[in-house]
């Protein structure tokens, strides 16, 4: 028996709308997705990390490089620093950080 018309767009209906529920869980997971990527993209980002040293750097790159990919959107890569975090000379010597009470208490 062929369904009715008014019976084929019920069908079509609730098709309809279980295509929009789906719509709507895929946006929802794509859009925490994107939070949780600029959150870590954010922290890869602080000074300390990113500019440690030419890895953190690259890491950084590609990082935003994926991220504007997924936004649809052109990247914002961050040029190297002068210097890098890890040739800089420590303020204090190991001797020195264990005279200062707060500092030598840390282990």
């Amino acid at each position: 028996m062929t369904p009715t018309k008014d019976e084929q767009i019920k069908d079509l209906q609730a098709e309809l709308d279980r295509t929009a529920k789906y719509a709507e869980k895929v946006t929802r997971e794509r859009d925490s997705n994107l939070k949780r990527m600029n959150e870590m993209l954010e922290a890869q980002g602080a000074s300390g990390n990113w500019n440690y040293d030419e890895y953190m750097h690259g890491l950084y790159n590609g990082m935003e490089f994926m991220l504007s990919l997924a936004e649809n959107r052109e990247p914002k890569f961050r040029d190297a620093p002068e210097e890098w975090l890890k040739d800089r000379k420590p303020i204090f010597s190991g001797e020195e950080c264990a005279k200062i009470p707060h500092l030598g208490e840390i282990s």
